[in-house]
């Protein structure tokens, strides 16, 4: 339903990812409310990471012969999606931790 066209495609993109980083920056704001330019500055960090690190990824891992995990792309290059999903699922158990380790170290105000 979302992807039936390019512009439900964006506009369904962009809710998720407005909802995520939403809630993202809320949970960081709430954990750590006495260093808050410390905490938008490691989300500006982890995502410039991730982001390099794709980028990398996509370019430089190589893949001779089409399979399951080579595939053509429209410029004619045959990339490596396996990596790539390796390094997505990566992140997100990383993520997981990083979020559990967090809320072990956050206390709530007591009132």
């Amino acid at each position: 339903m979302c992807y039936d066209t390019p512009k439900t495609g964006c506009k369904c993109t962009g809710v998720g990812r407005s909802t995520f980083e939403g809630a993202r920056r809320a949970t960081f704001v709430n954990y750590f409310p006495n260093e808050k330019e410390g905490a938008f500055g490691n989300i500006i960090l982890q995502n410039g990471a991730f982001t390099s690190i794709g980028f990398v990824l996509s370019f430089y891992v190589p893949c001779t012969k089409r399979n399951t995990y080579c595939i053509d792309f429209k410029e004619g290059d045959v990339h490596n999606t396996l990596v790539l999903e390796i390094a997505i699922i990566a992140a997100a158990v990383f993520a997981i931790i990083g979020y559990l380790r967090a809320s072990n170290l956050y206390s709530p105000p007591q009132e």
